[in-house]
């Protein structure tokens, strides 16, 4: 990248003159510090997030299992109460007993049954 001399430069944090080396960035130390992790803390908010929708729904299906225990359905609306999140990052899989897919979250998998508002918890060793 080539630089004019004759053109002001700013920093790149704090948008002060820059004077010095034509291929300086930041004014000080600094800026040039605070600019970057700035940057960095950008990054990655999309799979945090997701991340935290993935331990939520894990921390409640672990919670409701006793009560399930892939035996017994339970209503739907309690275990969303206690974190559940229906558009968590799960993989789908087949089980000749359902009509429907499994869905499973880490060691975790259920059933949504949408008539009757209900679910049921499978574990998996």
């Amino acid at each position: 990248m080539k630089y004019n001399q004759n053109e002001d430069r700013f920093c790149l944090f704090c948008d002060e003159v820059l004077e010095g080396r034509l291929d300086k960035k930041y004014c000080n130390r600094k800026c040039n510090n605070d600019y970057n992790n700035e940057q960095r803390r950008g990054r990655g908010c999309e799979t945090k997030k997701f991340i935290q929708q993935f331990e939520r729904t894990h921390q409640a299906l672990e919670l409701m299992y006793p009560k399930s225990q892939g035996t017994k359905y339970i209503n739907l609306t309690k275990v969303i109460s206690a974190g559940l999140d229906l558009l968590s990052p799960c993989t789908y899989f087949k089980e000749d007993r359902f009509p429907d897919e499994l869905i499973k979250i880490a060691n975790y998998a259920y059933h949504l049954d949408k008539r009757n508002h209900s679910i049921i918890i499978f574990k998996f060793k």
